[in-house]
């Protein structure tokens, strides 16, 4: 069986962006945003980080979760971003924060 070795780069490259980080993004996990949807999806990761306890805020955890969905509400790959960031804070996260 021949490796398609482009292939198995890209896969390389999209499975260490979906690990844990304890920075915030600087750009969407998503290809295909626009530069207003990829400026939504940093903010709303940072939303996503501080709902985690990994990121600085003084928002409540409800106002959290509104600001989240509400991104994901209208539009369906906005929903695709915020599932792709969800799973980037929680594999390999070794925080003890709930």
């Amino acid at each position: 069986m021949k490796r398609d070795k482009k292939r198995d780069s890209e896969l390389t490259e999209v499975i260490s962006q979906l690990k844990f980080s304890k920075d915030p993004l600087k750009v969407s996990l998503h290809r295909n945003l626009d530069s207003q949807e990829n400026k939504v999806a940093v903010e709303t990761f940072q939303s996503i980080m501080a709902y985690m306890g990994d990121y600085p805020t003084k928002a409540s955890p409800t106002y959290l979760v509104q600001s989240i969905i509400s991104v994901g509400i209208p539009k369906e790959i906005m929903r695709d971003e915020i599932f792709a960031q969800i799973l980037k804070q929680i594999v390999n996260n070794k925080s003890q924060k709930k």
